[in-house]
């Protein structure tokens, strides 16, 4: 630990350079140089394994689609900054590449500075947003940040480098397992055209055909709206709500925006162990959460809609997980498309067409193994979470505390 706390020198820093005195401040636009492409991609194409080359561009994200073509390639070996006036202002890219977009600059770093050491010094900055919320180069290019030697920059460059690489194997392996389970679904639940699914656990092997019937002949009631009340900032003396905006794509409940509903609730109005809720209107129609007691007591919005399997002849989770195959979402997308708003109101949910096996038992198990692939890649993305404010903590310790 270092208690200069007003001299350039971080807390956490590596043996052989501890006496190696102060950081040095320098401004960013003296130790980058900016290049602005000239010959912009006008089209991209979808990925295709015989295409190499990936097409970078300003938005959600950055690899937008690859290319065959070889004219244009910007830099084959030379890592680089890319600085997207659009998004989160600095990515670091150090594979060949092309760009699709005016709002992205490509800066390299000058004479013996680490373009990784910059990149992630980069990221403890606080900068300006422009007008229409973009972030202007020029406001970076006068922040200054502090510089060791080009020894030390190293150092710290390949610490934080082991860290996501570490990180990258983890999401590698959350591919995976999302890979392995889309693959096993289209195997145990039959497909178009299908009255068996092609694999079948061998105990249920003569079990005869499954049949094909409407989700509203195995739910214990008519399936029900929400409340219609807006939401009010969290508090322990009001009840949890739950919106369609706190659902994440793979159907869990989102805790770190928790909202709560100032009106009087009945016990009615809160969701159930098994209970599954959907989203009925808007660009998320079709959405999907299937509540547990862990999630603490929730009182579902107007814009879900719930249904309550019967637990004597549909299995909530078996449920839950058909909710996220291609059959469903075929099935959502017609639905939804027939008017001009997207939407699907409880009716049409409870008519919504569903093969089963003959027997619980059999759903049972089919919902066992993917529930246990969905807590391997939640432990996978646990795991990512730790490891991101681990390297935050560290960044904090091995880069000097700059007054504002």
């Amino acid at each position: 630990m270092n208690n200069k706390t007003n001299k350039l020198i971080p807390e956490l820093r590596f043996p052989e350079f501890v006496n190696d005195g102060e950081w040095n401040q320098e401004e960013l636009g003296s130790c980058l140089d900016y290049l602005q492409p000239t010959n912009y991609l006008v089209n991209s194409t979808a990925y295709n394994d015989k295409y190499t080359i990936p097409v970078l561009t300003a938005g959600k994200t950055f690899i937008l689609g690859y290319t065959n073509e070889e004219d244009g390639v910007f830099s084959k070996k030379l890592p680089v900054i890319i600085f997207d006036d659009f998004t989160t202002a600095s990515k670091y890219v150090d594979f060949p590449f092309k760009v699709k977009s005016s709002a992205m600059k490509i800066l390299l770093a000058k004479k013996s500075n680490n373009i990784k050491f910059i990149f992630e010094s980069m990221q403890m900055i606080k900068y300006e947003v422009g007008v229409h919320g973009r972030h202007w180069i020029s406001v970076f290019s006068i922040l200054k940040i502090p510089f060791p030697s080009p020894t030390e920059q190293q150092k710290v460059a390949s610490c934080l480098t082991s860290l996501d690489e570490l990180l990258n194997a983890y999401n590698d392996k959350i591919e995976n397992l999302k890979n392995h389970k889309k693959g096993l679904m289209q195997n145990v639940f039959p497909q178009e055209g299908e009255k068996v699914p092609k694999f079948r656990f061998k105990e249920f092997e003569k079990e005869g055909d499954w049949t094909e019937t409407k989700l509203g002949e195995y739910l214990l009631q008519n399936p029900e709206y929400g409340i219609n009340a807006a939401a009010v900032p969290f508090s322990e003396k009001l009840p949890k709500y739950l919106r369609i905006t706190d659902i994440s794509e793979d159907g869990r409940i989102i805790l770190n925006n928790k909202v709560s509903v100032d009106k009087d609730v009945t016990e009615n109005n809160y969701l159930s162990d098994g209970d599954i809720v959907l989203a009925r209107t808007g660009a998320s129609v079709g959405k999907s959460y299937k509540y547990r007691i862990e999630d603490g007591r929730l009182v579902f919005a107007g814009f879900l809609i719930r249904v309550k399997p019967n637990k004597q002849k549909l299995v909530s989770e078996f449920l839950f997980q058909f909710l996220s195959t291609n059959h469903y979402w075929k099935w959502v997308s017609f639905i939804s498309a027939r008017s001009g708003q997207p939407g699907i109101n409880g009716t049409e949910y409870s008519s919504m067409p569903i093969k089963l096996p003959p027997r619980p038992e059999e759903q049972q198990k089919i919902a066992d193994i993917l529930y246990s692939l969905d807590n391997l890649i939640k432990e996978q993305v646990n795991k990512i979470e730790q490891l991101k404010l681990h390297k935050i903590g560290l960044m904090q310790g091995l880069f000097p505390k700059v007054k504002d």
